[in-house]
């Protein structure tokens, strides 16, 4: 059986799509160290659960670098939005809009952009 999904989110370097089991799935590396992990992220605007080893910590740890599980990709946003991390959402009508996200653990902030406006 086949579940299609309404809504995709990919990598905006290789295309690839990041949900899996209902969750965004990144590689995440603390930016004070070398440990390196799968991380899970849920896709609804404002939720900030995550999932990843215990290993990790991600509590006590500030900043993280995000990459895509596909092709390795560095996702900071750049320009004016260097604290954040960027992957594309495409909707059930194939539009397409940015999504940023903070890359610091206690800074919660998701936005997307449609066509240069934010919402």
């Amino acid at each position: 059986m086949v579940t299609k999904l309404d809504v995709s989110y990919v990598c905006p370097d290789c295309r690839s799509y990041l949900l899996l089991f209902g969750s965004i799935t990144l590689i995440v590396k603390p930016c004070t160290n070398e440990k390196q992990g799968l991380l899970l992220i849920d896709p609804a605007m404002g939720k900030y659960e995550i999932i990843g080893n215990s290993r990790l910590d991600l509590t006590s740890m500030d900043c993280f670098d995000y990459y895509c599980p596909s092709c390795g990709s560095n996702l900071a946003a750049t320009n004016t939005k260097k604290n954040m991390a960027r992957i594309i959402v495409i909707d059930i009508d194939e539009k397409e809009y940015d999504l940023f996200f903070s890359r610091y653990f206690d800074e919660h902030s998701t936005f997307k952009v449609v066509e240069g406006d934010s919402a």
